[in-house]
């Protein structure tokens, strides 16, 4: 992905990740092999190739290159862990990263769109509601699938719904959404099988 600093953050991206696999809780989801690495690094090099960095100074581009790697770890990583193991993923983080800390999507305008919608929708946007919405949508940026999981009434619906208006506000472009009922076709039908 054309990192000048490549050798030191990939011993840190690999003590992250081998951090994360043993300390984190047990979750059938978490992937913390070769595939979450590689997405993480594609991730990480769109982002470079989008901000770019014209310095010449190594110093200054070894502290840019990782706070883009942190920037694709946060986008990558945090949306699929569970609620419990966010706060820990934040000490793993500053152990490997000294002074590193999750960092939030900045996205004015679709927060703007989702806060709107939500009331428009008589759903409360809370702070914890809005960070989900905002995780789904980093997350399928990176994924062509995605799988929303919890308990009834968790609220996963009214999530995907809302950002799908969201970014038919922001984007100009009109989203379709297919609901398809599991028990009604194969598993094969549903995700499709290797022949």
């Amino acid at each position: 992905q054309g990192f000048k600093s490549a050798e030191r953050l990939s011993g840190k991206i690999v003590s992250l990740f081998e951090l994360c696999a043993n300390q984190l809780s047990d979750q059938p989801h978490y992937d913390f092999g070769l595939r979450a690495l590689k997405s993480v690094l594609v991730s990480a090099g769109n982002l470079k190739r989008a901000e770019k960095n014209e310095s010449t100074d190594f110093e200054v581009i070894s502290e840019w290159e990782q706070s883009v790697l942190l920037k694709s770890v946060c986008d990558t990583v945090v949306p699929k862990l569970v609620a419990e193991d966010i706060d820990l993923l934040r000490s793993l983080l500053s152990g490997v990263f000294p002074g590193a800390d999750i960092l939030p999507l900045e996205e004015k305008d679709l927060t703007t769109a989702l806060n709107n919608l939500a009331s428009k929708h008589n759903v409360l946007p809370t702070e914890k509601f809005l960070a989900k919405v905002m995780q789904l949508f980093q997350i399928q940026r990176l994924h062509h699938g995605v799988m929303m999981v919890g308990p009834s009434g968790s609220g996963k619906t009214a999530a995907w719904k809302i950002l799908l208006e969201a970014m038919q506000v922001v984007d100009g472009v009109k989203g379709e959404s297919y609901v398809i009922d599991p028990k009604a076709i194969t598993k094969d039908e549903l995700y499709g099988r290797l022949d």
